[in-house]
């Protein structure tokens, strides 16, 4: 069988150096719970990261470090959320390996309201090797544009992380975004976000796909409140793979003319 045990953190920010002492002990929380895989939210270092934006973007390195120094001591991967680099400037996703080494980025295609007026998108979506497992990032809003999940599993993605930054509001439809995506590419998500009392409520989830009477299925692993938690699950992925094959086996893409 083949598995990984992955962790989704869900954290209540402050400023940067509090969120980030948060984030470190975080990781190691998600180590002690087995993960091999940490996925951080999106803009997880301040609560009102617009506030602050030339402070944030200088501190992009002294960001990078604490987690390369995190992933090292504590041995795991880590999926770095929704970063503010101040290269473009551009909302990343950086993954870094257990040795420390920033293995590869995903940046923010699908740039949400305000963002597009201050971040650069990002142009393409890509696969990962993370832990020997094939894997994709959704940042945020990325997960609401269908052609974005389903690109990243014809290119071989296993499973798809979804750092986000979603309000209260939008958690219901972000639950609907994120089963529909598992769903029709039968391919498992660990989705995370933060949480602040009165504006956003958690409710970050590890789900995957399963079969019912020989009908597809959403499976909820694991699921946050709106407490500041670490939650983890062990995701299988032959039968995921298994249905995925069948799935996108039955595809007709000749006909998808636009």
């Amino acid at each position: 069988m083949r598995n990984i045990v992955v962790a989704a953190v869900q954290l209540s920010p402050s400023d940067i150096g509090e969120s980030l002492e948060k984030v470190v002990e975080s990781i190691q929380t998600a180590r002690d719970k087995g993960a091999s895989v940490v996925c951080l939210p999106e803009a997880w270092f301040h609560k009102n990261p617009m506030s602050e934006l030339p402070k944030i973007l200088s501190g992009y390195n002294g960001i990078i470090e604490a987690l390369r120094e995190a992933a090292t001591t504590d041995g795991v991967w880590v999926v770095g959320g929704g970063l503010y680099s101040p290269e473009g400037p551009q909302i990343i996703s950086p993954i870094i390996s257990p040795s420390g080494e920033v293995v590869g980025v995903q940046e923010k295609v699908h740039l949400f309201k305000s963002e597009r007026k201050i971040f650069k998108n990002g142009a393409k979506f890509k696969v990962f090797e993370i832990n020997g497992v094939a894997a994709g990032i959704l940042v945020c809003h990325d997960i609401v544009y269908p052609e974005a999940a389903r690109t990243l599993v014809l290119k071989g993605a296993e499973v798809l992380f979804n750092p986000s930054r979603i309000v209260s509001a939008g958690c219901q439809p972000w639950k609907t975004y994120l089963d529909t995506r598992c769903l029709e590419n039968r391919v498992p998500i660990v989705a995370t976000n933060i949480t602040l009392p009165n504006l956003y409520t958690g409710c970050s989830r590890i789900i995957t796909v399963t079969e019912t009477g020989g009908v597809g299925v959403v499976e909820t692993m694991v699921q946050a409140g709106e407490e500041e938690t670490v939650v983890a699950a062990e995701i299988d992925l032959e039968k995921p793979s298994t249905l995925r094959k069948e799935r996108l086996s039955s595809r007709i893409p000749e006909s998808y003319e636009v």
